[in-house]
């Protein structure tokens, strides 16, 4: 029997995989535990349906902004032709004013049009659409779709038959009286919704009056008693020019002896030292009831004052002319003295110059000192309180129309009658319809939904 020499080979005991150990291969490499690789599987998995659900997640809440934003863009194309609509019902309805409520939406069940409705209202600063047909109303239009609700609105103002105080070159809502000396001259008739008198030493009127009540005294033309009433401007009308106008703080201006002084100047669509220019050459003055003194300056332009303290007033030589035709060269809610002479204004005098590029003067501009302007305002004066001619040397000239309500004319007054007004009346002097959308007035407003 063969022994097994001490050479051969040997068994070799290989350890198993019981207890939870590794079975050892031949080679002496450990395999890869199947608990770890289940694991990570898993992990990967979770993973990858977490990533799946923030993406559907994701795509929804995109699908809802967008949603949204297209019911948003709908909304305000409808709140649009809410407002053309709204505009054209109104011109084509004279009745409107009566037959309509204010702040209160139309029609009562609203426009249904593609996906969303619009309707639209009318709001009178004033509350009430029926007390005077000159005013300028806001409309208000409304589209909704879905949850989004956009409003827009616009200033409408009458474009239909020019008030009637724009026939006389000078009309007063009250009595007209000319003092001791004072000549009011005109090339066409003042006229007044209470007396006429010019009974005092050396006064008269040289042109044709015309009067609800009496006339008397030296008048050379002709003298109509007992006439209609003539209309004067509403409350709304300076609202135009509010919403189009530039704004000038009253602070800006320089003090002299407790006045605000606005003077040696240029304003015009292409010049204001105050700040920003406008283009149609509205500049607005609140002066908080403190006095303002106007004097020595060129205005392109029409002005607006707000509140004017007693005493305020254009004095001096002024060149005044409105920048767009037919507009007003001044508003005055409140009272104004009118004391600006004829004199020349000279540019040597008030060391400025009165034409600088921009605001030619007869075509012409240029950067020297050396040139002078005849003294007058061209336009339309609307003064809403009392216009005061205060008894002094200076003998002022108005070529255009002046209105006020109340008067005290103490020194004389040389007024050349345009028609541009009556034939082609601004903004907030005409009566009933068409109603006219005012430039610039355009704007988005909140709206309850």
């Amino acid at each position: 029997m063969n022994r097994t020499s001490s050479h051969q080979l040997r068994h070799v005991a290989v350890p198993s995989n019981r207890g939870g150990r590794g079975r050892w291969a031949a080679s002496g490499r450990q395999e890869p535990r199947r608990g770890y690789l289940y694991v990570s599987v898993l992990m990967t998995a979770s993973i990858v349906a977490v990533a799946g659900l923030t993406a559907i997640s994701v795509a929804h809440l995109e699908l809802r902004t967008a949603e949204q934003s297209n019911d948003w863009a709908e909304a305000r194309s409808l709140a649009r032709a809410a407002v053309e609509d709204g505009t054209l019902k109104l011109s084509l309805n004279d009745m409107w004013r009566s037959e309509y409520s204010n702040d209160q939406e139309y029609p009562e069940t609203p426009m249904t049009l593609g996906r969303g409705e619009f309707s639209w209202k009318l709001v009178d600063p004033d509350g009430d659409l029926a007390d005077d047909d000159s005013d300028a109303v806001e409309l208000i239009g409304i589209g909704r779709v879905g949850k989004s609700v956009v409003a827009e609105s616009v200033k409408l103002y009458p474009t239909g038959q020019p008030l009637s105080c724009l026939e006389a070159s000078f009309h007063c809502g009250g009595n007209i009286t000319a003092g001791w000396t004072v000549n009011i001259t005109t090339n066409q008739f003042v006229s007044s919704n209470g007396n006429i008198t010019a009974t005092q030493t050396g006064s008269s009127i040289t042109g044709s009056a015309q009067a609800v009540g009496s006339i008397g005294g030296t008048v050379t033309g002709t003298s109509t008693t007992g006439i209609s009433p003539r209309r004067m401007p509403g409350s709304s009308v300076a609202d135009y020019y509010l919403s189009n106008g530039t704004w000038i703080a009253i602070s800006q201006l320089p003090t002299l002896l407790g006045t605000r002084s606005l003077t040696k100047v240029v304003l015009s669509p292409a010049s204001n030292p105050y700040g920003g220019v406008n283009p149609e050459g509205i500049y607005v003055i609140d002066c908080q009831g403190q006095r303002l003194a106007i004097s020595q300056l060129r205005v392109v332009g029409t002005i607006v004052l707000l509140n004017p303290g007693s005493g305020s007033s254009v004095s001096g030589s002024v060149r005044w002319d409105p920048a767009v035709t037919n507009y007003p060269a001044l508003i005055v809610m409140g009272g104004i003295d009118l004391r600006y002479s004829e004199a020349v204004l000279d540019e040597v005098t008030q060391l400025t110059n009165f034409n600088p590029t921009g605001t030619p003067y007869e075509g012409a501009v240029d950067s020297d000192i050396l040139d002078n302007y005849p003294s007058s305002i061209n336009g339309l004066v609307y003064v809403s309180g009392d216009v005061n001619l205060p008894a002094d040397a200076q003998n002022s000239a108005l070529r255009g129309v002046l209105v006020a309500a109340t008067s005290r004319c103490n020194s004389d007054i040389n007024l050349t009658y345009r028609s541009t007004y009556h034939n082609h009346p601004p903004p907030g002097f005409a009566s009933g319809n068409p109603m006219k959308i005012a430039p610039g007035s355009w704007r988005r407003t909140a709206v309850a939904p």
